[in-house]
């Protein structure tokens, strides 16, 4: 469902009754931003906001990044330039696959840091990763379907304002995430 209110405003809420919020940024991408590097992209800035907030009020953040197996370029792991707005102890989850749960310790995590219910996802490639991380789904035709966090039974909040295909961000004239529907999913128009 598609809420005209503030993200940020449901996670102050969910924070006030006692609610764990975790935040997960998915394959951050520098395409965006190759011709001019001090540009900041609208979906970049809105993401360092929502990571301000996110220390402010000690929401635990996990940058989910690729780490490629050997069949594929050992160097094109994801470069994340938001971490410059985290402290240097934000742990990265390491993923080899599109979901960012299957084949690693992300849920672990979560449940150490007492993230129950909720989650913010943001990133890239909407309708990819970040759809099979919130969704879940195979990464073949013949691999098993493996679940994403609304599977795990999380809530999933997040807003065209923080996600990007192919390093552009999404906003109001780009294509709508097409799991923005699920019933599991708080799709923001606002950060």
């Amino acid at each position: 469902m598609r809420y005209t209110t503030s993200m940020m405003a449901r996670m102050a809420q969910l924070s006030g009754q006692g609610a764990a919020v975790g935040i997960l940024v998915i394959d951050e991408p520098v395409s965006a931003d190759r011709e001019d590097p001090n540009a900041v992209p609208d979906h970049i800035r809105d993401m360092q906001t929502v990571l301000v907030y996110a220390g402010w009020e000690r929401h635990p953040v996990w940058l989910v990044e690729l780490s490629p197996g050997p069949e594929q370029n050992p160097t094109s792991r994801t470069m994340v330039r938001l971490r410059g707005m985290l402290p240097p102890s934000t742990p990265a989850v390491l993923k080899k696959r599109f979901n960012a749960f299957e084949g690693t310790n992300l849920r672990e995590l979560l449940r150490a840091a007492n993230v129950t219910s909720h989650l913010v996802v943001m990133g890239h490639e909407v309708n990819c990763c970040v759809k099979q991380t919130v969704i879940g789904g195979r990464y073949k035709p013949s691999t098993p379907f493996e679940f994403g966090a609304v599977g795990l039974e999380y809530t999933v909040l997040t807003s065209d304002r923080v996600l990007s295909i192919n390093g552009e961000p999404k906003g109001p004239g780009g294509v709508k995430a097409d799991w923005a529907d699920h019933v599991a999913v708080e799709y923001y128009a606002r950060v």
